[in-house]
Parts: C-alpha cells; sequence; structure tokens
C-alpha cells in the first residue's frame, strides 16, 4: 500500500533552504504480531526481546527526541515495520517537541523481515511510488513540494552484510544497477529535476557497489557536468572529514562504516554558469553535512548508543538499555537557486 497522511504542518513564506536527513531507526516495531505472519514474531511482549509497549513507547520518545534536535525539513527513514508505526513517530515528534512535520510518506515493501522506508516531512508530499530494487524491500519515491518546486527523493535500505559476503554483494550490485535505472529513467523525463538518493547502503561510500554499479562518485569534479546514461552521481559523506564519516560502527571487527549516505543528482552541484534545478546542495563548508551524534546518542567510545535488551550483570534479565539506534543520522542543507556568493565567484 502507498500511502501520505498530513497531520499538521505550518510554514509561512518562500523557502530558500532545507534541512534534509536520513537514519536508520533500527527495528521500529510496534509491539502487535502481524496476523499474517513474518518476522515481527521477536517484536512482542512474550518473545526473547520482552517487546512491551512501554519499551516501544519508549524507543519512539527517544527517536522524537533525536529528530527534535535535528530539526530537519525532510527526515528519510529505514526500518520502520509499517504506515502506523512511522505515523506515531511523526505524532509524537509534533505533540511532545512542536515541530510541524505533518506530512508523511510510506510504502509497504516486500522484505522478508517485514521492515520499510518512510519520510516525514515539513512540507507536502506527492507522486508516491515504489520502485523495485532487485531486492524485497524496493525504494520509496515521492515529491516533497516546497513554494512551487520540488525535490524528488529515492529512499533506499540495501542488502545487509549478514550472511554470505559475495551473495550479499552480488544482492547490492543488482540493487545499484536497479535504482540507478530508474533515476535515470526519471531524469531523462525530468531533465532538470532536484534529486536526492539517501538512505542506508550497507556499502561504504566508496565501495564498489556505490561507486562503481550506481556510479555515486567522491569527487564533485567528477560528477559536476555529467548527463544522460554517464550521469555520475555525488556523495555528499565526501564533504565531511575523514575522522567524522562514521554513522556505523561494526564492533566484531572494530571499525566504523560510512553505509548512510545523501546522494545528489550532478544538476545539484552549485554552478553560477549552470541555470540547473531549483535545488542545489551547498559549496563545501565545515558543517553543512555531518553526522549527527550528540553525546547523548553514544556510548562512551563514541559508538551509537543502541535502545536494544541486554545481559549485565546485577541486571534483570530483561535489561534494556536506554538508547536510539545502531546508527547515526547523516544531516545535509539545501539551497534553493545558486547564492549570490557563488555568481560573484564564478565571474571572477
Amino acid at each position: 500500500m502507498l500511502s501520505v497522511v498530513c497531520i499538521f504542518s505550518g510554514y509561512a513564506g518562500e523557502v530558500d533552504k532545507i534541512v534534509v536527513a536520513t537514519w536508520n531507526v533500527e527495528n521500529l516495531f510496534d509491539t502487535v504480531l502481524n496476523q499474517s505472519g513474518g518476522a515481527d514474531a521477536e517484536f512482542t511482549p512474550k518473545s526473547w526481546r520482552r517487546w512491551t509497549p512501554e519499551r516501544y513507547n519508549q524507543k519512539i520518545d527517544n527517536l522524537a527526541w533525536v529528530i527534535s534536535r535535528i530539526n530537519p525539513d525532510v527526515i528519510c527513514l529505514q526500518e520502520v515495520e509499517n504506515e502506523d508505526v512511522a505515523r506515531e513517530l511523526m505524532d509524537r515528534i509534533q505533540s511532545s517537541h512542536g515541530l510541524g512535520l505533518g506530512y508523511l510518506a510510506h510504502v509497504d515493501s516486500k522484505d522478508r523481515r517485514g521492515i520499510d522506508n518512510a519520510i516525514i516531512s515539513r512540507y507536502p508530499i506527492s507522486g508516491i511510488r515504489y520502485s523495485p530494487d532487485g531486492y524485497t524491500r524496493g525504494t520509496l519515491v515521492a515529491d516533497v513540494e516546497i513554494d512551487n518546486t520540488a525535490i524528488t527523493f529515492f529512499v533506499c535500505h540495501w542488502k545487509s552484510q549478514s550472511g554470505e559476503a559475495a551473495e550479499n554483494i552480488a544482492i547490492r550490485t543488482r540493487q545499484a544497477l536497479a535504482v540507478r535505472k530508474n533515476v535515470l529513467k526519471y531524469l531523462k523525463k525530468n531533465p532538470s529535476a532536484s534529486v536526492v538518493i539517501a538512505g542506508d547502503f550497507n556499502e561504504n561510500f566508496d565501495d564498489v557497489s556505490l561507486v562503481k554499479t550506481f556510479e555515486a562518485v567522491t569527487e564533485r569534479k567528477e560528477s559536476a557536468g555529467t548527463a544522460g546514461d554517464s550521469i555520475k552521481f555525488y556523495n555528499l559523506i565526501s564533504d565531511i572529514p575523514p575522522d567524522e564519516r562514521g554513522s556505523y560502527y561494526y564492533a566484531r571487527r572494530k571499525v566504523w562504516n560510512t553505509f548512510d549516505s545523501i546522494i545528489v543528482s550532478p544538476m545539484m552541484l552549485i554552478s553560477p554558469e549552470n541555470p540547473g534545478p531549483d535545488w542545489r546542495v551547498s559549496t563545501i563548508e565545515s558543517g553543512v553535512t555531518k553526522v549527527f551524534a550528540l553525546p547523548e546518542m553514544q556510548e562512551e567510545d563514541g559508538r551509537p548508543k543502541a535502545y536494544r535488551r541486554v545481559r549485565i550483570k546485577g541486571k534483570p534479565d530483561n535489561y534494556y538499555v536506554d538508547g536510539y539506534s545502531d546508527h547515526f543520522p547523516i544531516v545535509t542543507t539545501l539551497l534553493r537557486g545558486v547564492p549570490e556568493d557563488s555568481k560573484k565567484r564564478g565571474q571572477k
């Protein structure tokens, strides 16, 4: 099912910049067992997770708190169970923190785990569609309408790295090819569109499936000016200092990963000579694109503080760490048009 919901959203005047975020919120399941079966049986009160309504509500509260601190205009979410869960998070953001994020887009995927993608926005959403990606989850595609302009979002969640490595790489390669094909098809019909591809790709920003197959490059000059079937997208993670790019920590190998990305079409790179789309990415400035990791969201060693059941000596068997997610969000700012200072630099 494809759906868009509007509860309340307030904005006035012409908008010249927006904050965009993406976040894998890690297993945001309600406590109700899916009557048609599926993988949500572990997220029930009597399961090994002891996933009670109180714990579910606490996680919703915790996620809403983080989102209120980001204060995004648009946030792309991964690992939400269904529309009801996404709507409850949206409602909590508004009721507890007063943010005017009143528009929701969601698609039911065919994922075996029962996890979907969603978008919560301050601005109206239209054209919601489900785009196959060569795997079970598919891609959520939607247009966020801002004044008389629009930004088209492709929200992805690619195959995880759990299981057999070669098989996983093959699946992510298929996903990369499928999503690229879908984005190129859209851009051929809408060449001046502002397009953002965001999500959890389960690939580091410089890995093969993203760089070689999807062709999301890590240098602006490689992307700028490319078009047609030769388009090279630009991964905004490249703008973050190397020692600040990690959004997911793989404890077994003790390594930081850059699985979460915000990628843009080359037309969105600011160029005074190029009329381009209505919305652009900022020039490279410190902090414009960043991993959002408040101290409260981190373990003592800096890892993301997840909300999960753990076994700790002296604690009850069903003890939960009061955290958030095993991923940090990625945040960036998009600008409307070409800033005056960029125009002046282009005239020199």
